[in-house]
């Protein structure tokens, strides 16, 4: 979209990639009444282009992905489907990607390769179109990828009215079915808490304090020195994240020898 005819559509919050050079133009709506906040989208490929936006709900909140990859450029969604492990995502957009597995009709590209197989060795994420023609001429190039947990409560349809030369595609999230998160364990491992150390450490505090002026002053006193020696003493759980046991945490080294590896990877061709 041209900044000069610039959409705006009341009681939304805008989330917008003007069109350019380089660039189609892409854009999330928010119903104004819901907290949202746009986020930094992972890298999904040289060309290709994507946008975040993370939903603030009651107990979590949901990263929603606009994705578009021009049919001459290369998908890499490594690192974009694997954001399912660290939290709830919804990921849908043009990609382009061919594959039985989207439609039985349609012949496999080395995109839809690539998103078959990272389906497979990824259990947190899961496809749900439901195999209808998200174009008139009948091919899939819609696609979109919630994740698993969120499967039980997902309705993924397409809008025959409501359409260009791609169908419009209606994803029914209903959230508030879903179970409340698990509590996180307890921070600390009282258990194996040196209860002497922690008194002595706490006594040597308390008889070099100068007491503070102001009870708010005196009470953020107190309180940081208990968190203070408390992490001398006492240890720390070890809680295994909520959605994977091989949790994992992208950053920028990790992030450019996966491009490095899906990019020198042996490419198969296809017809």
């Amino acid at each position: 979209m041209s900044k000069d005819k610039q959409f705006r559509l009341p009681g939304y919050q805008q989330y917008s990639v003007p069109k350019g050079p380089n660039s189609h133009g892409s854009m999330i709506l928010v119903r104004a009444t819901i907290p949202s906040s746009e986020v930094e989208p992972v890298h999904c490929g040289d060309g290709v282009e994507a946008q975040a936006v993370r939903i603030h709900l009651a107990n979590d909140s949901l990263v929603v992905y606009n994705i578009y990859k021009p049919p001459t450029k290369r998908l890499e969604a490594g690192e974009l489907l694997t954001q399912a492990t660290q939290e709830l995502v919804l990921v849908a957009g043009d990609f382009n990607a061919h594959h039985p597995t989207f439609n039985s009709t349609t012949r496999m590209n080395q995109d839809g390769h690539h998103l078959v197989e990272l389906l497979t060795d990824g259990p947190e994420i899961t496809l749900i179109n439901t195999g209808e023609p998200t174009h008139i001429l009948g091919g899939t190039l819609d696609l979109t990828f919630i994740s698993t947990e969120l499967v039980p409560v997902a309705q993924w349809e397409i809008d025959d009215e409501l359409t260009s030369d791609h169908f419009a595609k209606t994803t029914t999230l209903r959230m508030e079915l879903l179970p409340p998160p698990p509590r996180l364990p307890p921070r600390w491992n009282t258990k194996k808490a040196n209860w002497k150390l922690y008194q002595d450490e706490l006594q040597k505090w308390f008889s070099n304090y100068e007491p503070a002026e102001y009870i708010d002053q005196l009470n953020q006193d107190l309180t940081d020195a208990i968190q203070h020696e408390a992490e001398k003493a006492i240890p720390k759980t070890n809680p295994t994240n909520r959605h994977h046991k091989d949790y994992w945490f992208y950053n920028d080294e990790v992030r450019e020898q996966n491009q490095h590896i899906q990019k020198t990877s042996p490419t198969i061709p296809f017809p």
